[in-house]
């Protein structure tokens, strides 16, 4: 699977996961197919919170005889890049990452609590 579809197949099952989420009102998506935010979404409390969606990949350890690793690897974690930071400084909202693996589990990370 290409790095692309990965990407969709990403969004797609974080947006069904945010769905069962009884607190959620409403999800939006930009326009364009690139950008700092993937997932808006907007509470039954009226707050805004932004996501950055990201498939759940593996790094693999290599020459190492004794690992606590499963399977010699270990999961990648990711960072508000610099211009996420400010957008959620600037507009006193909530970042977070969501992390989907290959079963579909999706995990939220929030970076910004304001």
């Amino acid at each position: 699977m290409t790095t692309q579809r990965k990407g969709v197949l990403a969004e797609v099952t974080a947006k069904a996961h945010l769905l069962k989420d009884p607190e959620v009102l409403t999800i939006l998506e930009p326009l364009k197919a690139y950008g700092i935010i993937d997932i808006l979404i907007v509470t039954k409390d009226f707050k805004i919170k932004c996501y950055d969606v990201k498939f759940e990949s593996y790094r693999k350890v290599k020459n190492r005889k004794k690992t606590n690793y499963l399977n010699n690897q270990y999961k990648i974690h990711r960072q508000l890049n610099s211009k996420q930071k400010e957008f959620a400084d600037t507009n006193n909202i909530e970042f977070g990452i969501i992390y989907v693996s290959k079963g579909g589990k999706c995990t939220i990370k929030n970076y910004r609590k304001k």
